[in-house]
């Protein structure tokens, strides 16, 4: 329990019930951000880079795997966890229950490393004059926002077998039903990556789906 933060260490409000037991919500965990060496089994605040660079804690677990081909040897990796684990929520999405503590990975030592702002030491009941933000901020927002087009977003995910659509202010992305080239794979994958750079890019798609007609009535919400 801290009631005086030291140096170089910052609170970060908990919102979600991922860290329980050990953190609950409305509780501060207070981050060293001068310790970024993975330890297995431990908490950290990372930070993601796309969209507004959420922040968010994650129990880091690490395990040995093949990542490299078939007889090769196995990989030191990382893997973001929930402590909570995997677990069944009460919430339901379309009629389907919705699940949380997904496992996310893996990473490389130095990949995970490079997202973590610091390794969660302790708890406080006030955030101590040095409260982390729960995002970073789009990064060179101008600039996503000026590289990404609708236009060339709806053709790419068409020509690759998607189905964008709006359904009232929801908007959809259906798969393809059929295998798609590594072509069409590598475009989308393209066109991905300028969407979530850009803080606009949602609501310009859904105006490009609803002035192309790409509305689907039939879908139930």
């Amino acid at each position: 329990m801290f009631d005086v933060l030291p140096p170089e260490h910052a609170t970060f409000l908990i919102t979600e019930d991922g860290a329980e037991p050990h953190l609950r919500r409305d509780e501060y965990a207070v981050v060293d951000t001068t310790d970024t060496e993975l330890q297995h089994g431990e908490l950290y605040v990372l930070q993601l880079g796309t969209y507004e660079r959420p922040r968010r804690v994650i129990q880091a677990r690490s395990s040995y795997v093949n990542i490299t081909g078939p007889r090769a040897r196995r990989s030191l990796v990382w893997w973001c966890d929930d402590l909570r684990g995997f677990r069944k929520t009460d919430e339901t999405c379309l009629g389907c229950p919705v699940f949380a503590g997904v496992s996310d990975g893996p990473y490389l030592t130095e990949d995970l490393k490079s997202k973590l702002v610091g390794r969660i030491v302790g708890v406080a009941f006030s955030a101590l004059c040095n409260l982390l933000a729960p995002t970073a901020g789009w990064k060179d927002e101008q600039a996503g926002n000026a590289a990404f087009d609708p236009t060339e977003y709806i053709d790419t995910l068409l020509a690759a077998g998607h189905r964008p659509s709006m359904c009232g202010e929801l908007y959809y992305e259906e798969t393809p039903h059929r295998r798609i080239t590594k072509l069409h794979d590598d475009a989308v994958t393209a066109v991905r990556w300028k969407f979530v750079k850009a803080s606009t890019a949602l609501e310009r798609v859904k105006a490009e789906c609803r002035q192309r007609g790409l509305v689907d009535r039939g879908r139930h919400v």
